[in-house]
């Protein structure tokens, strides 16, 4: 009996540390090329705060630039990202879930889960020369813009 509650409590404490670890490597500027064939990217960036910003370029057909504000969180492998603000459709609350497939200090795999569809593997690549908060503070400060503009409209 002793014996088994050693071996939980071992396998308690190397879970806790790989999801501390996971967390630790999480943390950053991450950035994705949606599309080789097209300047369509973004960038993207976990605080550890839980704060996740994003902003996407496309240049498809015209310029276009979204951006997204989130609350992150881990659980089981899994990135849970609940809409904050955002420039595109998206409402307040909406969630997007991430399994992770590959994590390191420099490569992010993921395969999105929820909404259900058929997405492919998103490679993302760490930019380990980011300024930490760069992505979150621009994105941030449009929203903040963005709220004392309607403010001011409405008086």
């Amino acid at each position: 009996m002793r014996f088994l509650v050693i071996a939980l409590s071992i396998f308690v404490w190397s879970c806790s540390e790989s999801t501390n670890r996971a967390n630790e490597d999480l943390i950053g500027t991450w950035i994705i090329n949606h599309d080789s064939n097209s300047i369509d990217y973004s960038f993207i960036e976990y605080e550890k705060s839980g704060d996740k910003c994003e902003i996407a370029f496309s240049l498809v057909n015209s310029l276009e630039i979204e951006m997204y504000w989130n609350k992150w969180e881990l659980v089981d492998g899994v990135i849970h990202s609940t809409m904050y603000n955002t420039t595109s459709f998206l409402e307040f609350g909406y969630e997007i879930q991430d399994r992770i497939l590959k994590l390191n200090t420099g490569e992010l795999f993921v395969d999105m889960i929820v909404p259900e569809g058929d997405y492919q593997t998103e490679y993302h690549y760490k930019n380990k020369e980011a300024v930490p908060g760069q992505i979150c503070n621009t994105v941030k400060k449009v929203f903040e813009f963005k709220s004392k503009e309607i403010g001011n409209s409405s008086t």
